[in-house]
């Protein structure tokens, strides 16, 4: 990652900590935000009427959380439940978006890193969810 890009996502992020039971985001909530997890464990779920709460994916320290926002805010897809305590940088997606409109070169760095991670993500969670559909 280049300096540049590091620099920029410092000046978007927010160290914060969550506690075991704490909702990162819920199922059709506006994204404005998404994390970088230092530590700790969150499981992405969907609410399925008359089930409740079914586990999509579980998420850990390294990973991202909520890249939903991407290219342009939208509402997120799924409830995002912290299991296990989470530290994590939390970055404000409004600022990085500025940044990017400003600074084309950093922006296609910032998507040829994420693009392999939503591919990545999306193969994981369709698995998931077929599993889900299939009983």
């Amino acid at each position: 990652m280049s300096d540049d890009l590091l620099v920029a996502l410092r000046g978007c992020a927010t160290s914060r900590r969550f506690k075991s039971g704490a909702h990162l985001g819920r199922q059709g909530e506006r994204a404005a935000r998404f994390c970088l997890l230092r530590s700790g464990r969150v499981t992405l779920g969907v609410l399925l009427p008359g089930q409740g709460f079914a586990p999509v994916e579980s998420v850990k320290a390294g990973d991202a959380l909520g890249w939903c926002w991407s290219p342009a805010p939208t509402t997120r897809r799924f409830d995002a439940r912290v299991e296990e305590p989470v530290c994590a940088f939390d970055i404000d997606i409004s600022r990085l978006q500025d940044i990017c409109r400003h600074d084309p070169a950093l922006h296609l760095e910032l998507l040829s890193r994420v693009v392999p991670l939503f591919d990545r993500k999306l193969q994981a969670c369709r698995g998931r969810l077929l599993e889900l559909v299939s009983g």
